[in-house]
C-alpha cells in the first residue's frame, strides 16, 4: 500500500527523450533551410552572369518556396516540442501532488481512529474513496 504513494522523481532527460523525435526534426529541417539560404547568393550570381535567366528565376522561386515551407513545418515541431514537454511535465507533476494529498488524507484519518479509538473510519475511507470515483 505504500508503494502506491512513491512520487517518481524524474530528471529533465526523461522529458527530453518524449520530445526526441521533434528536436531530429528541428535539427534537420534547420540543416535543409540553411542550405537551401546559401544557395540565395549563388544563383543571383547566376542571374547576372548566365544567360538562362528563365531558368535561375524558377530555381530560385522553388528554393525560396522549399526554403518557407520547411521554416514553417520546423516551427510547428517547436511549438509541439514545447507543448510536449510542459504537458509531461504537467501531468508528473499533478499526479504526483494528486498522490501526495491522497496519503496526507489517509494518514489523517488513520491517526483520528488511532488517537479516538473509532473502529469504522475505515468504512468511511472506504465511503469517500467511492463518491469520489464517481
Amino acid at each position: 500500500m505504500g508503494g502506491d504513494f512513491v512520487v517518481k522523481k524524474r530528471g529533465m532527460g526523461f522529458y527530453v527523450r518524449k520530445v526526441m523525435p521533434f528536436i531530429i526534426f528541428q535539427i534537420a529541417a534547420d540543416f535543409v533551410c540553411t542550405l537551401l539560404a546559401s544557395m540565395y547568393p549563388y544563383l543571383q550570381k547566376l542571374l547576372f552572369d548566365s544567360d538562362q535567366k528563365l531558368t535561375v528565376i524558377f530555381w530560385y522561386a522553388v528554393f525560396h518556396v522549399l526554403d518557407v515551407l520547411i521554416n514553417y513545418v520546423g516551427m510547428r515541431a517547436t511549438f509541439a516540442q514545447g507543448i510536449g514537454i510542459e504537458r509531461a511535465m504537467k501531468h508528473d507533476f499533478f499526479k504526483g501532488r494528486r498522490r501526495m494529498f491522497l496519503m496526507k488524507r489517509f494518514v489523517l484519518i488513520m491517526s483520528v481512529s488511532i488517537l479516538t479509538g473509532f473502529r469504522w473510519s475505515i468504512f468511511l475511507i472506504l465511503l469517500r474513496r467511492g463518491r469520489s470515483m464517481r
